[in-house]
């Protein structure tokens, strides 16, 4: 499947919900890392989609088409909803819709990343060159 063809708008994937059970996880999807990806590869379930809702963040790295489709790029990502507002009326309807299922919020170690990659290339400036 073409990468960009997993990313959907809201209203798609709350169709899509309807016919897979699902898992979601919320972030941002900025920087990855191999952890980052080891932590995604943890939450993926047999017979259950994962559902990545990339967050908007005006400072973010990198758009959030590039993110969006970044996170599509992942094999353990089914689908990815690139959302600009607040997510809590897509994450309620994508669980009504969908077979119980968990919802992993990564917000938090997305920007933990984040920060910690802007500090090792401030700190990479520091050193003199050779």
């Amino acid at each position: 499947m073409n990468t960009r063809d997993k990313i959907l708008t809201p209203e798609q994937a709350i169709e899509c919900a309807k016919t897979v059970a699902a898992n979601l996880v919320i972030g941002r999807f900025d920087v990855l890392r191999s952890s980052t990806v080891a932590r995604l590869s943890a939450l993926a379930r047999p017979n259950t989609r994962l559902f990545a809702i990339v967050l908007n963040d005006p400072s973010a790295l990198l758009t959030l088409r590039a993110r969006a489709e970044l996170a599509a790029a992942l094999r353990v990502i089914d689908y990815v909803i690139p959302v600009e507002t607040d997510p809590a009326d897509l994450i309620a309807g994508l669980i009504n819709v969908s077979a119980p299922g968990e919802v992993f919020d990564e917000t938090n170690a997305h920007l933990r990343a984040t920060h910690e990659l802007i500090d090792h290339v401030r700190e990479r400036h520091k050193e003199p060159r050779h």
